[in-house]
């Protein structure tokens, strides 16, 4: 019977680590800390920025802050745009709450159903196109908006307290305007 551990190689790879000493691979390295900067350097040799990876793991960093309170669960961060949208737009289709999310029908459509699963959306059909939806936020989902408009303000101090007020609103700024030169019409969308 063979084992798992027999198809690992029985020699250890070596990996320069980005102060240039070898280490082995499922050795801890002594990086100083900053993870970031060796993902980067192997990414990006050049040393050209490599924004993805900050984005993402910033995303990463704002799940984990989220999941680190019971008082931050209300605050679900790839649902709450369906009702927050709803409360202000009511009535609208599945296709425009797309548009608003800057995302598919079908993405919209999935979202949907995780709201209405919640008790947060109710969708009624057209009254003028039988093919169509027309989208509603439910006093529960109200009440869960409200919830989470309560809580984020903490959420949001210790998600950026090592941030200033001015570098916080200048990293809204410059993420406001990636996303931006993403959307339709912008200079980057293609389109």
């Amino acid at each position: 019977m063979t084992r798992r551990n027999s198809l690992r190689p029985r020699t250890r790879s070596r990996v320069q680590s980005a102060g240039n000493e070898p280490f082995a691979l499922g050795a801890e390295p002594n990086i100083g800390g900053d993870s970031l900067k060796l993902l980067e350097s192997a990414l990006s040799p050049s040393g050209e920025p490599v924004l993805g990876l900050y984005i993402h793991t910033a995303e990463q960093v704002l799940l984990h802050t989220l999941r680190s309170k019971r008082a931050y669960l209300a605050i679900v961060p790839h649902l709450i745009g369906t009702p927050a949208i709803l409360s202000v737009r009511p009535g609208i289709s599945q296709t425009e709450l797309g548009h608003y999310l800057r995302c598919g029908r079908a993405a919209a459509g999935k979202q949907v159903v995780a709201c209405i699963r919640r008790g947060w959306v109710r969708r009624e059909d057209s009254p003028h196109d039988k093919r169509r939806f027309r989208l509603y936020i439910t006093p529960a989902g109200t009440q869960m908006l409200r919830e989470a408009v309560r809580i984020s303000p903490a959420h949001e101090r210790e998600l950026a307290a090592g941030l200033s007020d001015a570098e916080r609103l200048m990293l809204r700024r410059l993420l406001h305007k990636l996303i931006m030169s993403h959307a339709p019409g912008g200079p980057r969308s293609g389109r």
